[in-house]
């Protein structure tokens, strides 16, 4: 008795397709006893899961001067680098850094943030950071010459604005800042109510 006749080409592609797909279903279906022998497709997908969600915790902004905006015209802005502990770095992307009342300095050539607010790691025990400790700000020379010769002047300052996530590294937006009149802030609040109305109204 002769057995049955090998598929050739394009029939022998089709054959050996067919026989993957029914052994693909039986290692997905739990009641075949391939299924055991599986791969745990659900490490991948869990692993998966888990890269997404670290890229997510390091992009976006992470703190923002609102005070600075109603205290301040706004004028030329840079974005600096900042030297930063591990505690930090996870406080940070732990939602505990707040710029209200900070701003920035330049010393011997170097630029510093001062009195920005970093609230201490929860797991960070005894190698926890200073909370307002000083910080260097990294910019490169030509920009820190620039910082210089602006804020030279009587009454101009330099301040945050906001931190934030570029490429997994934390950046600090700094602007060139001079200090407003009340009649400025009386005014900035008089068309802040107005827009509202308007929003308002449109709605």
């Amino acid at each position: 008795m002769t057995g049955a006749a090998r598929p050739t080409g394009g029939d022998r592609t089709r054959y050996y397709e067919h026989r993957n797909m029914s052994q693909n279903r039986k290692l997905n279906d739990p009641t075949s006893s391939l299924f055991a022998l599986a791969p745990p497709l659900c490490l991948c997908y869990n692993s998966h899961i888990m890269k997404d969600a670290k890229s997510v915790a390091t992009t976006g902004p992470v703190a923002t001067n609102k005070k600075a905006r109603y205290d301040y015209h706004l004028m030329d802005r840079f974005e600096a680098g900042m030297v930063l502990q591990g505690t930090e770095v996870k406080a940070i992307r732990a939602g505990r850094m707040n710029l209200t009342d900070s701003y920035a300095r330049v010393d011997g050539g170097e630029v510093f943030l001062i009195d920005a607010h970093i609230g201490p790691y929860e797991q960070g025990n005894r190698e926890n950071h200073e909370p307002k400790r000083k910080r260097k700000l990294l910019l490169n020379r030509r920009e820190i010459k620039q910082l210089e010769g602006k804020t030279r002047p009587t009454g101009m300052t330099i301040v945050p604005t906001k931190a934030y996530f570029s490429n997994g590294k934390i950046k600090v937006e700094i602007a060139v800042a001079r200090g407003k009149h009340d009649y400025d802030k009386r005014e900035d609040m008089r068309r802040e109510v107005d827009q509202r109305a308007i929003q308002s109204y449109l709605r």
